[in-house]
């Protein structure tokens, strides 16, 4: 099954998807390394805190582009009506002008801190181009255009780190000085996602009333999946708000870098989701839980091995970023986390989508998104820890991961429970060994030989998987 699908021209889209986002993530590997270095704990942790803002910008757009995204998913570019399509986007850009237009507005009669305002006035002026980059990457997803979402892609990242690393270079290295940017990058790449979709563009449009009503079916299609994208990005954001809440934006700033070189790794999973959903909409319910079985199993043996990672990760950013080195003593909570939210994006989102479960996703992530404000108010005000908030980070991805594939399990009639006592016990091994002692070889020796004992027990599996590969 695999071998057929890899062949069916799926090999060139993948390769292009991974070449840039390797790419992409070796970028976001020299900005972990490059901003905490040269950037002071303070402004670091303000850019971070940007970031953070920034990171819930697609909810202004208020599902509009999410249900394009699954509407039109699996269809090809040549096929659809322009019309729409140009009316779509002039109709996405007036109302992200608009909003932005009002955000700064509403910043220049209201009294903040100075480095508050600067960062939401960051954050307003950045909306636009970042709502219609979005489009741009969507439909390229959506209709196969692989190639070109790849180079979208890269010229976003490549332009970010060019000029952020220039600024650096000439001795700006405030927050404020990275915003503008990043400012610039988004509308560098914004403007050539632009022309890489400009055969959907057409000089008229099926009129104003037909350009709304088509706004509002997508709206209210892609509203369910941006609540369930919302809820589930604040699964994570309300415990990241308690701890600039009870801590500092200092201490932000110092978990988020422990955040970012855990989730690093997250970026070639996207990589893989993109190309995976146009696929499953083309492709028959049987089929699709054949996949599901054989990828979840090679996925997960793979992040289990790139465990190791952790162990020359962490003296390296010992090594490199001595003021962070007691916030890095947390980055053994964290780093499993990317073995949690991988399967997320890759499979049971994906699935949800193909399938038009983006209902069960919500309600999954609702359910989480209680369990994380309530771990939070605890913390706060009763606990106050913040290595148990940290650690609450994993406990939560890896509650939403076991109940989105017990939800999805469900509706697919799959079983896939079994292997779940060992994948928790192989990570809880690894996080208790890593967190209590601090002897690195002992560690990867144990570790590993754990990990060992696990691919014998299910080398039945693994037999299964390459010959299915």
């Amino acid at each position: 099954m695999l071998r057929k699908i890899w062949h069916n021209g799926i090999f060139k889209n993948i390769s292009y998807s991974f070449i840039a986002n390797i790419i992409s993530m070796a970028i976001s590997v020299a900005m972990i390394l490059i901003l905490p270095k040269f950037l002071s704990v303070e402004e670091y942790g303000k850019w971070q805190l940007y970031i953070f803002y920034c990171s819930y910008l697609g909810v202004l757009h208020f599902g509009w582009i999410d249900g394009i995204y699954l509407r039109y998913g699996g269809c090809y570019l040549e096929k659809l009506d322009k019309r729409v399509f140009t009316g779509q986007f002039r109709g996405i850009l007036v109302t992200e002008l608009v909003l932005a237009a009002t955000g700064c507005v509403i910043l220049g009669v209201v009294s903040l801190e100075d480095s508050t305002q600067q960062i939401l006035y960051g954050v307003c002026i950045v909306l636009t181009p970042f709502v219609m980059l979005t489009f741009s990457n969507v439909l390229l997803q959506i209709t196969d255009k692989i190639q070109g979402y790849a180079k979208l892609v890269i010229v976003e990242r490549v332009s970010f780190v060019f000029l952020a690393c220039l600024c650096i270079a000439n001795g700006y290295r405030k927050c404020t000085s990275i915003m503008y940017m990043d400012l610039a990058c988004k509308i560098i790449a914004a403007l050539y996602g632009a022309w890489l979709i400009k055969e959907v563009f057409v000089k008229n449009t099926n009129g104003y009333n037909h350009v709304l009503r088509e706004a509002w079916t997508n709206i209210s299609v892609g509203i369910k999946l941006l609540l369930a994208n919302l809820s589930g990005m604040l699964i994570l954001g309300i415990v990241r708000f308690g701890i600039a809440y009870q801590w500092s934006v200092a201490t932000f700033g110092k978990i988020s870098l422990i955040l970012s070189i855990s989730n690093f790794v997250m970026v070639f999973i996207n990589s893989l989701s993109v190309v995976l959903f146009p696929i499953l909409k083309r492709i028959d319910v049987e089929k699709q839980c054949t996949i599901y079985v054989k990828v979840r199993s090679l996925m997960t043996m793979v992040m289990l091995v790139m465990l190791l990672m952790y162990y020359p990760l962490h003296d390296v950013f010992i090594w490199w970023l001595p003021k962070y080195e007691e916030s890095i003593r947390n980055m053994a909570l964290l780093f499993p986390i990317f073995l949690f939210e991988s399967r997320v994006i890759l499979l049971t989102n994906t699935y949800f989508k193909s399938l038009r479960y983006e209902g069960v996703m919500l309600k999954c992530n609702m359910a989480l998104l209680g369990t994380s404000l309530l771990f939070t108010v605890i913390n706060i005000y009763f606990v106050k820890s913040l290595d148990i908030m940290v650690f609450s980070i994993t406990l939560l991805f890896l509650l939403k991961n076991l109940l989105a594939e017990y939800l999805l399990s469900r509706a697919l009639k799959l079983h896939v429970f079994k292997m779940w006592f060992q994948e928790i016990a192989l990570v809880s091994l690894f996080v208790a060994i890593n967190y209590f002692f601090e002897n690195s070889v002992l560690n990867f020796v144990i570790y590993g030989f754990a990990l060992t004992v696990y691919f014998y027990v299910n080398r039945s599996i693994v037999a299964v998987l390459k010959n299915a590969i």
